[in-house]
This record gives structure tokens, sequence and C-alpha cells, in this order.
């Protein structure tokens, strides 16, 4: 092929994803809400430039405005969970003075007319595929599940017995120790390592999602511990496109996660849990 015929080539690439990049932007400012979003900020410009309301009352409107428009964008939503997650890159690693693996449960869906068995939902089941992973490495090593009952009911599993179902279903053949009392971060540090101190464990390795691993580890490090981190789904890779720039409502979800994940780390800091 000739230069020439290359260059064309990379003409018509960059044509291509030029197109693209429009045609996502377009896309992206023809969704309600979007539309919405900026009819509302025209209607605060226009309050501005009529300027029949004082400074002051005009600023309690513009400035949440501001502030909303920067929390929707998903770079604000990035930037905050990034914060989170930076220090626990996605690792499979065992070390070779390990002596557990530890599994916090996250959301489990109970029995209802949909639902004829508890199902672990999408973050617990990362969680326990990790562990499984985890376990195919070091097939000596007992996995602790850690978590309380999330059903009213008196008969209903605790999260960790669903845990410890689903990780046989899985092949794990390794002893699993059930921690099911727990019902938030602390407690499944605290009683976690009541039963692993009590066996002469110290060194573990602790699974749970990316943005939890740095309360759920400083938790289980207060505790005693020793912890290798073995975070799960971390948040996809920043694409530094234009929409990522633009503000969304629907992208608000993802910085609110991470604003209560910080809420929550400075309440147990407080508190002396870290």
């Amino acid at each position: 092929m000739t230069s020439e015929a290359l260059g064309l080539r990379g003409y018509a690439t960059v044509a291509e994803k030029g197109l693209q990049t429009m045609a996502d932007v377009l896309r992206f400012l023809m969704q309600p809400t979007f539309v919405l979003y900026v009819l509302v900020g025209l209607a605060i410009a226009n309050l501005w430039r009529k300027r029949q309301e004082s400074r002051g009352r005009l600023l309690w409107v513009t400035v949440p405005f501001l502030l909303l428009s920067m929390v929707c964008t998903p770079v604000a939503g990035f930037l905050a969970h990034e914060a989170l997650e930076w220090p626990f890159p996605p690792s499979d690693e065992v070390p070779g003075d390990a002596q557990a693996i530890v599994v916090l449960a996250g959301y489990v869906q109970g029995v209802d007319a949909t639902h004829g068995k508890p199902e672990l939902g999408t973050d617990t089941l990362h969680r326990c595929l990790q562990a499984a992973k985890l376990h195919q490495k070091a097939k000596g090593l007992p996995i602790l599940v850690s978590g309380g009952r999330f059903a009213t009911d008196p008969d209903a599993p605790s999260m960790a017995q669903v845990m410890r179902d689903f990780l046989r279903e899985q092949g794990v053949q390794a002893e699993v120790i059930v921690e099911g009392r727990s019902e938030d971060t602390y407690q499944n540090a605290a009683l976690s390592s009541k039963f692993l101190q009590a066996r002469g464990i110290q060194r573990i390795i602790l699974v749970t999602d990316a943005e939890h691993m740095l309360r759920a580890s400083a938790c289980f490090r207060k505790q005693g511990m020793a912890v290798t981190a073995s975070p799960v789904r971390h948040q996809p890779a920043f694409t530094n496109a234009v929409t990522d720039y633009l503000p969304n409502p629907r992208e608000a979800g993802d910085f609110e996660l991470a604003t209560r994940e910080w809420l929550a780390i400075a309440y147990y800091w407080v508190r002396g849990r870290l």
C-alpha cells in the first residue's frame, strides 16, 4: 500500500471519529433531562439580565445551580470515586504469609414472587467470584464470609450463608467460616476479627468493592489485622469525551455514592473506628 493510500486511510479514520463524536454530542444534547437543565439555566440567566430581584436573592438560586451543574458532570463523579479507589488497583495477589481470605457482603436479593431463593446482588456476586479466583491460587486458605440478615424473617439465612452456598457451587473446597451477625462495615471487621484471631489468624486478604476498600481495610487494621487488599468493581477508565464535561442529572448518582462513602469514612474516623 502506497504512502498516499495510507494517508487517505488516516484522514478517513480521523473523519470517522469526528463524526462519531459529533453524533454522541448531539444525542446527549437531545436528552430530555439535559434540555430541561438548559431551560433552567436560561431562566436564571434571564433573571440576572432583568435584575428585578436583589443580588443576594439571585445568588441563592445561582450558586446552588452552578454547584449542581458541577456534580452532575461525569468528570466530577469519576474524580470523587478515583480518590477512593486509586490506592487500591486491581490485584489477584496472594502473599505467601496470608492466612485467610475475607469477603464482605454487599446486597442480597431475598425470596419474593420473582426469586424463589436468595440471590447475590451484583456487588456481592463480584466479591464472591474474586474470592473463588483467589482460592484457585491458594486452595489451603480458609475463607471467611461476613454479612448479617437481609430480611426480617427470623428463618431467613444471613447474607454470609448465601455467600457460602454460592462459593460451594463454584467448587470452593476450603473451609468457609460464616460470620452472619454484622450489620455494617465496622461490625464486619470487629466480629470477623474475633473469629479469625481465635484461630490464630492475623494476616488476611480482604475482598470488597474498590470504593469501599479504604474504609473496610482501615476498620480491619484497627482490629489488629494485617490486610492485603483485593478490590473488585473498579469504575471504568475515564474517556475524556466532550460529554464527560457536560452536566447530566443522571450522573449525579455516581457523585452521590462517592460522597456517601466519604461521609461514612469521616463518621468512622470521628467514632474512632478507623
